[in-house]
């Protein structure tokens, strides 16, 4: 695979893609993580009695509740990150499957058809490469379809005349060597196309 493919194909999703999601992910955590910090200073910070009693039951119902809230953390932590990254599946897929669908639906509609509208996708799919490349395709083929039907109409004009002089007894030989030279410019054309 050669650099230029490379790019194309790593441009279906933007290079600063990965760095706005590091940056969003690390800002979550650390954002989590500080008021984590935070809601436990405050609910410990609570005023421990003179009385020993008092003070182990205050710290042994501290110590439950940290470790409820800690495991109620440790799920926002696991569930928002997952319900991110199915929020980024979606999207994704909505941007490639949704072109790759209208791809397959214009390649199906211009089959044999001379006029047809270039293919077009919406500003934020992904494919846009493919749909240049696919128009530039197209524009190629019709322009080779037309250097095509010049150059039969061509030929078939001359082969008339010649079958017109020799029925009217002169001789088609000037007329004949010029069909073979648009018949051979048919040929030289039919190997320049480029698929």
């Amino acid at each position: 695979m050669n650099r230029q493919e490379a790019k194309t194909t790593a441009g279906i999703i933007p290079n600063s893609f990965f760095t706005r999601l590091g940056i969003a992910l690390g800002f979550f955590f650390v954002t989590v993580a500080v008021a984590w910090q935070v809601f436990l200073y405050f609910y410990t910070r609570s005023v421990l009695e003179l009385h020993y009693r008092a003070v182990m039951m205050k710290l042994v119902m501290i110590k439950e509740e940290v470790l409820v809230k800690s495991l109620a953390v440790g799920l926002v932590f696991f569930i928002v990150p997952c319900l991110l990254a199915a929020l980024f599946l979606v999207v994704y897929s909505h941007r490639v499957a949704g072109p790759m669908f209208r791809i397959r639906r214009y390649l199906k509609d211009i089959v044999g058809k001379v006029e047809a509208p270039e293919l077009g996708l919406r500003e934020k799919d992904a494919l846009h490469p493919l749909a240049r490349a696919i128009n530039e395709v197209r524009r190629r083929e019709l322009n080779d379809l037309a250097r095509f039907a010049t150059s039969f109409a061509e030929m078939e004009g001359v082969l008339a005349v010649a079958v017109a002089c020799h029925g009217q007894g002169k001789d088609p030989g000037p007329l004949l060597e010029k069909a073979d030279q648009q018949c051979t410019g048919c040929v030289e054309l039919l190997k320049s196309v480029k698929l």
